[in-house]
């Protein structure tokens, strides 16, 4: 058996003012420390297992946790749910389920807690759904009507989606693809920090881009200089304001991460505006290039709307 040793003095203090600094990494180094040395309380044990979770070695987090639960301590229900979220997290979804049934059959949950632990219990079953259900190859994925495919790509936005990293990679660079599909496509992977390079060719335009260094669409820099311009055309009248922000949103998410390119982004920008004024029956002279392309987009977009 490990024996107790004093530890550094004010070693667990300044582990704790880490935590408290929301600097887990620095803590995490110290808690180690003061476990090896066996010399920490079982509050204390509790918080370290905390700080293990925040930078995800919930393995560890997880055994500890067991050790924990298995003094009965004050903190005990916190560290319950702690072991759970270590549990969700290494995808251990039978064993939460087992335990979290358990607890709210024998009412074991106090009441105070009662509704998270059912939110948790639902969350862990909907996790445990998501995840078994089986991957579709691009194939596949390409054989449904284009509805169908947008509602695939919503579905994979509340799973992880690594294990159909090249799937996804296989909808995006596939030239025959509606646009729309392209980019949620690639949003997935941008949103869930997936790294890997694809090749995307949509409006006759083909560019190789690193998923990693990709901002969303509405973070883009033309889409911002974009905006910003209608807003301060049409500031004065906010219903065509409001329908042009609506439908460049939509070409940002349709045309990304490409832009509008090759068009300057004055030139864009009113073109939106006179798009919207045309809409409203305001007849001008226009760029006949840009309308066009404006129109093109929205027509390819319609399917977005559906």
């Amino acid at each position: 058996m490990k024996q107790k040793v004093i530890a550094f003095p004010g070693l667990v203090k300044r582990a704790n003012e880490y935590m408290v600094n929301y600097q887990y990494q620095e803590a995490v180094k110290l808690f180690d420390q003061l476990y090896a040395m066996n010399n920490l309380t079982t509050e204390e044990l509790a918080v370290y297992a905390f700080a293990l979770v925040e930078v995800k070695r919930y393995e560890e987090a997880k055994e500890l946790c067991e050790i924990i639960m298995a003094k009965k301590t004050a903190a005990y229900w916190d560290v319950v749910e702690l072991y759970i979220k270590a549990s969700m997290q290494l995808k251990n979804y039978q064993q939460v389920e087992k335990l979290i049934t358990t607890l709210i059959d024998d009412k074991a949950v106090p009441k105070e807690r009662y509704e998270h632990f059912r939110q948790l219990h639902s969350l862990n079953a909907k996790i445990a759904k998501q995840m078994a259900v089986p991957d579709v190859t691009a194939t596949a994925f390409f054989a449904q009507p284009i509805d169908k495919q947008l509602a695939q790509l919503y579905e994979w936005q509340t799973i992880p989606i690594m294990k159909r990293k090249d799937t996804i990679v296989a909808i995006i660079e596939d030239p025959k693809a509606h646009p729309m599909v392209q980019s949620l496509a690639l949003l997935l992977l941008v949103e869930q920090g997936v790294a890997t390079t694809v090749t995307i060719t949509k409006f006759n335009q083909t560019r190789t881009v690193a998923t990693e260094t990709l901002v969303l669409p509405t973070a883009m820099p033309q889409f911002k200089a974009v905006m910003a311009m209608i807003e301060q055309a049409l500031m004065q009248d906010p219903t065509a304001l409001e329908m042009a922000k609506q439908i460049i949103v939509k070409h940002a998410i349709m045309t990304y991460p490409l832009e509008w390119q090759p068009f300057a982004t004055d030139d864009i920008a009113i073109g939106y505006q006179q798009f919207i004024e045309e809409l409203f029956g305001k007849v001008q002279e226009v760029d006949v290039e840009v309308q066009h392309y404006l129109q093109k987009l929205e027509a390819v977009a319609m399917v977005y709307d559906v």
